[in-house]
């Protein structure tokens, strides 16, 4: 049984290496479904990794609860794999294969943030001398609190892979594209996420995969 999931684990693993070296809105998502998939997946073994351990645990954990409110059962991989390890590419096929047969999971959601930008940019005042009355005194001195002050705008795509664990192959793929342009930190992108993650189920939904 071991080596009838071997090739499932290879292509996971390519996955998850691309996405630990490349990890340093719109709400929507783009997809493609593979139609010789025609059963619906129930338990999913949810999969993000970046090199924050709490953004990994928030994104996975949003996934798995939007999931279960389809009543999907769904399994941070967080819970299972602990995040301060590094495996081997051995090691991480003969996790992956123990939590595959102990929680009878039928798919994993692969989820990837990539092409990661953040620009700044800085807001410049110029005072206005023709300025008069009450609304035009408020603006000027609102304007004016502002010059100076340094806005970042954050872009960057998300890719989701559902592969299948019960024979070789990826289900589902789906991306999109999420941007803030009041960036202040790991908060707003969990956020982000936070958002997305229910589009993302209601596609899976709506596509037929759960």
């Amino acid at each position: 049984m071991f080596f009838k999931k071997r090739s499932l684990l290879i292509i996971l693993l390519i996955f998850l290496s691309i996405i630990l070296s490349g990890c340093s809105a719109e709400q929507t998502f783009n997809s493609a479904v593979d139609n010789t998939y025609t059963q619906k997946f129930n338990n999913l073994l949810v999969m993000f990794r970046t090199d924050s351990i709490r953004l990994t645990q928030e994104v996975e954990g949003n996934l798995v609860k939007e999931l279960k409110n389809k009543n999907i059962n769904a399994l941070s991989s967080n819970k299972a794999i602990p995040l301060t390890k590094n495996y081997s590419e051995n090691e991480m096929s003969k996790v992956l294969y123990d939590i595959i047969e102990e929680h009878n999971i039928d798919g994993i959601l692969l989820v990837n943030a990539k092409n990661i930008n953040i620009e700044s940019d800085q807001y410049h005042h110029t005072p206005n001398p023709n300025a008069s009355g009450a609304l035009a005194s408020f603006m000027e001195g609102y304007n004016s609190a502002r010059d100076g002050t340094i806005y970042h705008k954050l872009d960057f795509d998300v890719e989701v892979n559902l592969l299948n664990a019960k024979k070789d192959g990826i289900a589902w793929r789906g991306e999109s594209h999420l941007s803030d342009n009041n960036y202040s930190g790991e908060n707003d992108m969990i956020n982000m996420f936070k958002n997305a993650s229910e589009f993302l189920v209601e596609k899976l939904k709506d596509d037929g995969l759960i």
